[in-house]
């Protein structure tokens, strides 16, 4: 006996010129209707430039962060307790920094200034410190956070997402923060320290206030 014929004695129905027949009674259950796939023609216009000479513009600006968050606000269930909300009343008044170098560090960043990872890095390993010889806090955090104008727990969590995009948590935000300020004050000594790069690094900051608050004229004329 073939393997075919023996793969159709384990089913009740078989397959009999393109009809599904039930083997016992000779049913007809239904008919396989097979036609060729021919596909549509569609035309599509390709986008154009602008010819009016006004281009759109894109920029990645720390500013435009803000308290309320990136994301939807958090939905708490009824009757559940937010223990975030807890904590924060809790213990000391958070402190705040009021970050005036962040357009430095933001130019610097830009720029690809090596010194900058290495104030990042060092606040990473003294102030975050490690666990099992992993970093508690991301450097890319840390250096993220410099580029803000203001450094709290809140505004950390503001911008700093975990990897299912919730806040982090008031501790890891905390941690944050802390290493940031420890980086601005490394960075705030070496600027003083090398006037010819906080000179170039001015002039960098006052030629783009200069370009966007052109650029808002033009938008506004």
């Amino acid at each position: 006996m073939s393997k075919r014929l023996q793969l159709s004695q384990q089913f009740r129905t078989s397959n009999i010129d393109g009809f599904r027949v039930d083997q016992d009674t000779g049913e007809v259950y239904g008919e396989y209707i097979a036609t060729q796939y021919t596909p549509t023609q569609e035309a599509y216009e390709l986008s154009r430039a602008s010819t009016d000479g006004v281009q759109e513009l894109y920029l990645l600006d720390p500013d435009s962060h803000v308290v309320v968050g990136d994301f939807e606000t958090r939905v708490i269930p009824i009757g559940v307790i937010d223990l975030d909300a807890v904590r924060a009343k809790r213990g000391p008044k958070p402190k705040v920094l009021v970050n005036t170098l962040a357009p430095y560090v933001q130019v610097a960043h830009s720029e690809g200034m090596q010194w900058l990872d290495d104030f990042v890095y060092g606040a990473c390993y003294t102030s975050g410190g490690t666990s099992n010889g992993t970093l508690n806090v991301s450097p890319a955090d840390v250096l993220r956070v410099c580029m803000l104008h203001i450094i709290s727990t809140e505004t950390v969590r503001s911008v700093i997402r975990t990897r299912s995009f919730e806040p982090v948590s008031e501790s890891q935000a905390r941690r944050i923060a802390n290493a940031a300020k420890f980086a601005i004050g490394g960075i705030d000594l070496y600027l003083s320290r090398n006037p010819e790069v906080m000179d170039a690094l001015r002039y960098e900051v006052d030629f783009i206030a200069s370009y966007r608050a052109s650029l808002v004229e033009d938008m506004t004329a």
